[in-house]
């Protein structure tokens, strides 16, 4: 059957390869002649009739390296496939002429022989088949591309990869707008060149002694004054960017007060500044009298809100804390201020702890770590003014976060020095090991938990332990 043409010719010859087209049809492509990949292929050159070596199409699978949507495709010298359109047959190969090293494209037809044996005709040409639409009589477009495979996914994946085994970064998308760039240079230096035009004499342009004749300079410096343009072409980018930001602010500033204006505030002016500073002492000794704060939080509380006041409005940069409603929640040590913008409704929060310090927890912490019950802690931090507190629930939870975790260390460390004692009492030739013992309330919940210890009444060589206990168990009255 004429559609099993390519699995028959497949089937008797190892190097084939059929390949379904995605708009139809099949292709079997040659994989038995070595693919040249040559110099000119790291250039993507699109021009065939100058030594290009790529062509650009829509490739289905595979992501477009330019901005029209297409795929630059390697042409190979030693790409051959067999093909047909409606009843005739075909062998399409791509090879490198002798004398030019010129590509030619090889076309030999075997008319509705499906065998591929009986030549009809053959002809070549350096056009890419392009001349295939008149010899075949075709009316209307026919696309070339779909012909050689070239939107075939499959297909063009494996033509990039043979030339990507040579040049491996060759189809980098930075590469590529790399190169693309220093083309761009090219055709601007041209137009430069072209529009100071023929000159006959020296002459002065732009500060430059321009010569008729240019100026004798190597490759690698005209490759340095690429990079210098490049460079200076950035920083200025950034001056002009920086700039646009600039006046972008000031006409936010400047619309803030209008809208000031429209609102009824009054902006404060020199001759306002101790009031306003008054004023603002006292709202924040307001706020520390209403939330019960205390004069220090960790940080002076006056200080801290002060801080928060004089902070601009996210949104529109309102700085004026008059023109702001404020709420501020408190809950052990965490202290989170809340301020709306009157003029723009935006809502902003600070708070005095980060989202990996839980300042309650550190203090249960660190009363485990110093021995301190609760009230002796709670005297000791009241002491340095510290006065706003996590309550008793709170922080015996936080406590007890700890308790497996003490626990399972002191049974670890009880374990290797009863060993220790152990070792030093058999090389010493005793039987026994001379204990002590002792037992104490917990200073954690008030005395609802008791530690019993067995004390090894020696010296443990090595000196490891400060106070040999050897073995360690703890009782919880709930």
């Amino acid at each position: 059957m004429p559609n099993q043409w390519y699995n028959n010719l497949s089937s008797q010859n190892i190097g084939y390869t059929p390949i379904k087209k995605i708009r139809g049809g099949w292709f079997v492509r040659d994989d038995t002649i070595p693919y040249q990949v040559l110099p000119s292929h790291q250039y993507f050159d699109f021009d065939l009739e100058k030594g290009g070596m790529y062509q650009l199409a829509t490739v289905k699978g595979i992501n477009p390296d330019s901005t029209d949507g297409k795929c630059r495709i390697p042409i190979l010298p030693g790409y051959r496939i067999f093909t047909h359109y409606k009843d005739t047959y075909f062998q399409l190969s791509i090879g490198l002429d002798d004398e030019t090293q010129c590509l030619k494209f090889i076309c030999v037809d075997y008319g509705t022989d499906m065998t591929f044996t009986n030549v009809k005709n053959e002809f070549s040409q350096n056009n890419l088949f392009l001349s295939l639409q008149s010899y075949l009589n075709v009316k209307g477009k026919l696309s070339i591309p779909n012909i050689l495979g070239f939107n075939e996914a499959e297909n063009v994946q494996f033509l990039r990869n043979t030339v990507a085994k040579i040049y491996p970064n060759i189809f980098d998308d930075k590469i590529f707008k790399a190169q693309q760039k220093v083309e761009q240079l090219q055709r601007v230096i041209k137009r430069k060149s072209d529009s100071i035009g023929n000159i006959e004499d020296e002459k002065i342009i732009s500060g430059l002694l321009v010569n008729p004749k240019g100026i004798d300079i190597s490759p690698r410096k005209i490759q340095a004054l690429f990079v210098d343009r490049e460079q200076l072409k950035t920083k200025l980018y950034g001056a002009n960017k920086s700039k646009k930001n600039l006046l972008t602010k000031f006409e936010e500033v400047k619309n803030q007060i209008s809208e000031y204006e429209k609102s009824g505030v009054i902006l404060p002016n020199n001759s306002d500044n101790d009031e306003l500073l008054t004023s603002m002492d006292q709202k924040i000794d307001e706020m520390i009298v209403s939330s019960q704060l205390g004069s220090t939080m960790l940080i002076n509380s006056k200080q801290y809100l002060s801080l928060i006041l004089n902070q601009p409005c996210e949104k529109c940069g309102n700085k004026l804390y008059s023109s702001k409603d404020w709420d501020i929640n408190t809950l052990g040590f965490t202290v989170k201020v809340s301020a709306i913008c009157n003029i723009c409704k935006a809502v902003s929060e600070n708070t005095n702890e980060t989202e990996s310090v839980d300042f309650s927890k550190l203090v249960a912490a660190a009363g485990l770590v110093g021995g301190l019950n609760r009230e002796e802690l709670r005297t000791t931090l009241a002491f340095i003014g510290i006065s706003r507190q996590s309550g008793r629930t709170a922080f015996f939870d936080y406590q007890s976060r700890f308790f497996e975790k003490i626990n399972n260390s002191a049974e670890v460390s009880a374990m290797a020095a009863l060993y220790a004692a152990i070792h030093d009492t058999k090389k010493e030739n005793k039987n026994t090991l001379p204990v002590g013992f002792d037992a104490s309330w917990s200073h954690v919940r008030e005395a609802n938990q008791a530690s019993g210890e067995l004390i090894y009444d020696g010296e443990i060589e090595g000196k490891y332990f400060i106070i040999n206990y050897i073995s360690y168990f703890f009782f919880s009255n709930t």
